[in-house]
């Protein structure tokens, strides 16, 4: 789980290469820009969709900063939607499709490794595309201009050999065959065009494809991955919208890539072995054969999206903690931390999160004991699996302190003992000496003045042993305290 921030990625290691990929969600703010972070690398592959009426849009690295292509229909390369794929994540535009207000996108990012491959060319006519060190089991590419020629389409090995559009119509033969090192494309990629295209592996550890023919039948079990993937892709043949589950979606929702939202009856669920499909015509139709596509090993990025966190003073005398999730995906519990000088944090409560949940959820603490001048507090955000994230660093100040460390002299002493301390203003305090059993044996008022101070007591009548010189607010707050010995 993650507030707004950093993520471990996640990286399984079962075979020579492993994919390294990470999803989350993010919802818009209408902001000029809206950065989102804590992917642990800069994006070679960004695919972003709303979840409702606006299509999705992938962004690959050779594409000029703030273009884009949309996934359906056969427009040019845009801009507005993402701004700049970064060092650690990226940071999407002002347009509704990628950042309208209250709307919730979906997204994830692949970084390129030799198991998936990433490329470009200004398209002559048919092209050949080779050097890699695998023959391609997946291979998507979009051109950059409008039009036919330009639109953005995928092809498995297994797909009965047919190029698709990513809104499930066939898309001609854009993509012509694999070859034991790269593919070829046809007359299509012409010289209008540049194309961006992706090229993958099954070799690729956390990565499997594969087909099965659709029987209609509902919470229909492909175990065939052999782990739990975080992201499933379906493409079933006959003009099929291409429909895909992240590991952050809520149980028995998926969606395609066109225009439309999450909906029910489609890739319902991950399981440890692979995923479970609804009745819906577009993963499991009667006799349709459908190629998927596991992604496994990913990084959720946002388990715990976290909308508010506030800090607040209560008559100055305690403190309100409040935040607020917008979602959240297996978390066990929130821990409140304070501390007074910004790094060294403790725990001073604890309270159980929702668990999984995609509606808002709010929370609140008061610290009834805070500690005079600056609280620093933050939030940990613990997951199931014992794994937790901070939020950023909340600040409240109380009752200041005016008082520099007191220090006494000499010590052990035997007739007199000096107290000096710095205040930073002009202020009574109240002094006590209080003996080893915390019993008090002196009380005063104390005049502290604007800069250096030095008291001087008689305590040769005092018994032999510790005390305790404690200097407290008008609103009888401690302060600072110090010991001596007294022979």
């Amino acid at each position: 789980m993650r507030v707004l921030v950093s993520a471990l990625l996640l990286v399984i290691s079962a075979s020579t290469h492993a994919l390294t990929f990470s999803y989350g969600r993010y919802t818009g703010d209408d902001a000029a820009t809206q950065a989102i972070t804590g992917l642990g690398f800069q994006p070679d592959l960004l695919i972003v969709k709303a979840d409702g009426a606006y299509q999705g849009w992938m962004v690959h690295k050779d594409m000029s900063d703030g273009d884009a292509k949309g996934m359906v229909g056969s427009s040019a390369l845009v801009t507005d939607r993402i701004s700049t794929l970064d060092a650690n994540g990226f940071t999407v535009g002002t347009h509704d499709e990628a950042n309208k207000n209250a709307v919730i996108y979906y997204f994830i990012a692949f970084d390129a490794t030799s198991d998936f491959v990433l490329g470009s060319f200004v398209g002559t006519g048919a092209e050949t595309i080779s050097g890699l060190s695998f023959q391609p089991d997946m291979v998507w590419l979009m051109g950059s201009a409008a039009g036919d020629n330009g639109t953005a389409v995928l092809r498995s090995d297994l797909h009965d050999n047919a190029t698709l559009a990513w809104d499930g119509y066939d898309a001609w033969d854009h993509i012509g065959s694999f070859t034991s090192d790269g593919f070829t494309s046809n007359w299509r990629t012409d010289g209008s065009n540049t194309y961006y295209w992706v090229a993958v592996d099954e070799g690729a550890s956390g990565f499997e494809t594969n087909e099965f023919t659709g029987n209609a039948t509902d919470d229909r079990e492909i175990t065939a991955p052999g782990f739990q993937p975080e992201f499933v892709m379906l493409i079933g043949n006959g003009g099929n919208d291409p429909q895909f589950r992240l590991g952050n979606m809520a149980i028995d929702q998926s969606m395609g890539f066109a225009a439309s939202g999450l909906a029910n009856n489609g890739i319902q669920l991950t399981t440890p072995t692979g995923f479970q499909i609804g009745d819906d015509s577009k993963v499991n139709g009667s006799s349709t054969k459908t190629t998927w596509l596991a992604y496994g090993g990913g990084t959720n990025v946002l388990p715990v999206e976290l909308t508010k966190f506030n800090v607040s003073s209560i008559d100055n005398n305690a403190v309100q903690i409040e935040w607020e999730t917008a979602s959240e995906l297996n978390s066990s519990h929130f821990e409140v931390e304070r501390a007074s000088d910004g790094s060294n944090f403790e725990s001073i409560d604890q309270v159980p999160s929702s668990g999984t949940s995609f509606e808002t959820q709010t929370y609140e603490v008061i610290d009834y004991e805070p500690i005079d001048g600056i609280n620093y507090y933050r939030l940990k955000a613990v997951d199931i699996d014992q794994s937790f994230e901070y939020s950023d660093i909340k600040t409240v100040s109380l009752n200041p302190i005016n008082l520099s460390k007191i220090t006494s002299f000499p010590n052990p002493a035997i007739d007199q003992i000096s107290l000096s301390f710095n205040s930073l203003v002009g202020e009574t305090y109240l002094l006590k000496i209080s003996d080893s059993n915390g019993l008090t044996i002196y009380s005063a008022n104390l005049l502290g003045f604007e800069g250096p101070n030095e008291v001087n007591f008689n305590i040769s009548t005092y018994p032999q042993g510790m005390y305790f010189i404690t200097i407290l607010s008008s609103t009888n707050k401690k302060l600072q305290a110090v010991n001596f010995i007294k022979r």
